[in-house]
């Protein structure tokens, strides 16, 4: 298990969302690094693809820190690093939106707060 990260791009505040929402059963992640799937919006993709986060285009592999609270009891703050740092950089802006997958199932919404280049 990851313990932290190392090198973060970005920073993001993420909104988890409830299970009466479709959100986990079990809460936000405790884990120090949690590695769910991540995809990013860009307009329109729900309209035009069904099944849309789930069956997008591309979808991400995204680590988690989480370093402190923005907010309500589901918004947090996190460290970000993904694994394939080079095919997300065109997505990661501050400002941007990002939604969090677990197994094809929306569980976060956030945007992106800072970024930091390598």
């Amino acid at each position: 298990m990851m313990e932290s990260i190392a090198s973060p791009l970005p920073t993001v505040t993420l909104t988890w969302l409830s299970s009466r929402e479709g959100g986990r059963k079990s809460g936000r992640p405790t884990a120090p690094v949690h590695v769910p799937t991540c995809v990013f919006p860009l307009g329109g993709e729900k309209a035009v693809q069904p099944g849309w986060p789930a069956v997008a285009d591309e979808i991400f592999s995204i680590l988690l820190e989480e370093i402190g609270t923005a907010g309500s009891p589901s918004t947090r703050r996190y460290n970000v690093d993904f694994v394939a740092p080079d095919l997300v950089a065109r997505f990661v802006q501050p400002g941007a939106d990002v939604v969090v997958l677990e197994g094809g199932k929306v569980v976060a919404l956030g945007r992106f707060d800072e970024v930091v280049q390598r």
